[in-house]
């Protein structure tokens, strides 16, 4: 049973799961995931006051709000979200809503330092333009130096989670990516195991193990 031929079953359950979710362009709200949104944010802040040491718990739990959100907002466009021109134009709305703010966010920092004489790495400066700076965080780099850009890695993993899991969702049927899930569920915690233990035979301090695992892509 693919997208298209289940739009209308799809709707129906989603309406009533999500009655006053925001999708996309904000028609509907959920007061329950709001909540959680701000459980999240306040655990991420606890974290950096040293309060609550299992904080960073709220950075996942954000990207579970994201799959939810993501998930509705292209099952309730039913034919229109599916394929590639259904991909392209979630990419489309995605986008609209982050980048200009982001990119604003880099030009303000990239100009404070300039006007500072602080010089910059390109390697850094392309891992937050390109949206990979989790990767080049976990090696070293993927900073503005003299601007807060520490929490920008967040938003790469979820431009990799749009990229990755967009596509999925638009172009494969709906029972196809429901087994995918399954199968990625059951399967991380294997995976982030090996990972770190692959690390460890490199070398790898534990707490920058620990770090690559946890901000690592499809982690």
């Amino acid at each position: 049973m693919n997208l298209q031929s289940n739009s209308h079953t799809t709707k129906a359950e989603y309406r009533n799961c999500g009655a006053h979710m925001a999708i996309e362009s904000g028609i509907r709200r959920s007061g329950e995931v709001d909540a959680l949104r701000c459980f999240a944010m306040l655990s991420v802040i606890a974290l950096h006051t040293h309060i609550l040491p299992m904080g960073w718990i709220g950075v996942w739990l954000f990207y579970v709000i994201s799959g939810y959100v993501v998930t509705l907002s292209v099952m309730e466009r039913g034919e229109g979200a599916s394929g590639l021109s259904g991909f392209g134009a979630f990419l489309w709305r995605r986008s609209v809503r982050i980048l200009p703010v982001y990119y604003g966010y880099l030009l303000a920092g990239m100009g404070v330092a300039a006007l500072l004489g602080i010089g910059q790495t390109l390697f850094s400066l392309g891992s937050l333009v390109l949206f990979f700076d989790n990767v080049a965080m976990i090696l070293g780099g993927g900073r503005i130096n003299g601007w807060p850009t520490g929490h920008l890695w967040t938003l790469s993993v979820e431009m990799q989670f749009y990229l990755v899991y967009g596509l999925a969702l638009c172009a494969m049927p709906q029972k196809v990516v429901r087994r995918l899930l399954v199968a990625l569920l059951l399967l991380a915690a294997l995976a982030r195991a090996i990972g770190a233990d692959m690390l460890a035979q490199r070398g790898w301090h534990p707490l920058e193990a620990a770090y690559a695992i946890y901000a690592g892509p499809g982690l």
